[in-house]
């Protein structure tokens, strides 16, 4: 895998210890694998990562996974990672294609005929299995990020060419805006669906009682799971909210309102419920997308972090590990839209020096990528424009990038592009 990607987008996200196993629904996955492609599509909160996590534990086909965010509408990027995780069922697979794509400095207009070879290394590939263990699965999650149209045609090509024994799941808060009715009428696609995903009865039972041991009656487990409406992330910010309180049938009947409301009332207790140390931690550390124990040292200028990791997990208070070793870690996405907001309004005028400090560490680590990204989000033109100018030239010898450079080059304001000449050439 070339050294400008991040390996951790194509970590299989490990279940947690502990979770509610949803055979009805695995058996649906399973079902889904004599057709081209499954569609998990719900808002977010549903479980749809953590369903297909646990399925691929348990299941004994290969899979391959990509973690999709917005910096992947670029379609060379795009398919580098899409190849990258394509060779961790086979290390031949589109290995042509990758270095096609690190030399020019732009995806080739016509992409069909590197579509037609990577659809070839795939299906060769399959020959390296025994028959009777001939398919193996490509996760794509958040897929709803991808807005690049070329992108949604190559896959549909890709749907169109599929060989035997690749099936393809899509995790998404949409549709994907590919001709879904064609492959329904083909009988080659299944459907999960928020109705699907949400918890019934039963399962909202072995959650709160087993899981979160709350010790809750028949009728109270019935009126949690109808007001959150089978909503996973409701529920597990109720069960938060209620751990040792007494009075937990009288927070049960006070619960009303949409999803939204019961965002902002379960959150806050829960926050209300941390220590000022974990408030801090969490707050501090919610402008990243992704961080480790030393990079939370770093923001936090405490040299704790790993500990807190592990209580924070152990707690599970919506952290995800993104890798085997629980190294890496990343919030709920919900908790991380919540916890930006409230730094924000609680302490505006940390926030650029938040960034500052991961961009320094990340530049200290020699990530420039992210190092002027991090700037950039700090507002830190001068820090990117610094950034970028040390490094254009090396940049520049990685022609994959060029289109990166400029686009960071252009998100710069004039005065700053201004000081260093190389950035004006």
């Amino acid at each position: 895998m070339p050294d400008t990607l991040l390996s951790t987008k194509l970590y299989i996200p490990r279940p947690h210890r502990e979770l509610v196993h949803r055979p009805r629904l695995i058996e649906r996955l399973d079902t889904g694998l004599r057709g081209k492609l499954t569609v998990v599509s719900a808002p977010a909160g549903y479980g749809k990562t953590t369903l297909v996590g646990d399925w691929i534990t348990r299941s004994q086909v290969p899979a391959a996974w990509l973690s999709l965010d917005a910096s992947d509408n670029d379609i060379a990027r795009f398919f580098s990672y899409l190849i990258a995780a394509l060779q961790q069922i086979h290390p031949d697979i589109g290995a042509d294609i990758q270095s096609i794509l690190e030399t020019d400095a732009d995806p080739p207009d016509e992409i069909e005929p590197l579509l037609i070879a990577l659809v070839n290394d795939i299906a060769a590939s399959n020959t390296q299995y025994p028959v009777s263990n001939s398919r193996f699965t490509l996760v794509l999650d958040d897929y709803h990020v991808i807005h690049e149209f070329r992108i949604h045609e190559a896959l549909d090509f890709l749907f169109d060419h599929i060989p035997p024994g690749m099936h393809v799941v899509i995790l998404s808060r949409t549709d994907p805006p590919m001709p879904l009715a064609r492959l329904r009428v083909q009988r080659e696609l299944t459907e999960i669906r928020e109705a699907d995903l949400r918890f019934t009865l039963e399962e909202t039972t072995a959650f709160l009682n087993s899981l979160m041991s709350l010790g809750l009656s028949d009728s109270d487990v019935e009126t949690l799971g109808a007001r959150t409406e089978g909503w996973i992330a409701g529920l597990q910010l109720a069960a938060l909210t209620l751990q040792g309180r007494a009075d937990k049938h009288d927070v049960i009947a006070a619960f009303s309102g949409s999803h939204r409301h019961l965002i902002d009332y379960l959150i806050h207790e829960v926050m209300s419920g941390q220590p000022e140390q974990v408030r801090t931690f969490l707050l501090r550390t919610s402008i990243l997308e992704q961080f480790n124990a030393p990079l939370c040292d770093a923001l936090t200028l405490e040299s704790d972090s790993r500990e807190t990791l592990l209580a924070l997990e152990r707690a599970n208070l919506f952290l995800i590990p993104l890798d085997a070793h629980r190294e890496w870690y990343r919030y709920h996405h919900l908790f991380a839209d919540f916890l930006r907001q409230r730094l924000h309004e609680k302490q505006p005028e940390i926030v650029p020096e938040l960034y500052a400090r991961a961009s320094q560490w990340y530049e200290d680590q020699g990530r420039v990528d992210e190092a002027i990204e991090h700037a950039l989000a700090g507002n830190d033109v001068t820090r990117a424009a610094r950034l970028l100018d040390e490094n254009v030239e090396t940049l520049f010898l990685s022609s994959a990038k060029v289109n990166k450079v400029l686009r960071w080059a252009n998100r710069l304001p004039v005065e700053a592009r201004s000081k260093f000449p190389r950035l004006c050439i």
